[in-house]
């Protein structure tokens, strides 16, 4: 019943007034966000205990972060 709801709010307002609705652009951010981790960081911990795996990411997590405020590309939307 929710995917039949979905695909006929899509039809009746196109998917563009659908997507900002339901705030489908922050899925979007958080893959991307986690395959930029993944493509600079790696795919795998390389720490074994649990605490150090934390530090890990608090580390990554910070880099991250660094190189965000460095600067991101803009994009714009083209129709």
């Amino acid at each position: 019943p929710k995917r039949c709801a979905n695909m006929l709010e899509k039809t009746a307002k196109g998917m563009l007034s659908w997507q900002k609705n339901h705030q489908f652009g922050k899925r979007s951010h958080s893959e991307m966000a986690m395959q930029r981790y993944k493509r600079i960081i790696g795919l795998r911990m390389h720490a074994r205990s649990m605490e150090n795996q934390k530090q890990e990411m608090i580390i990554a997590c910070g880099v991250l972060n660094r190189f965000t405020g460095l600067g991101m590309p803009k994009s714009y939307r083209t129709d």
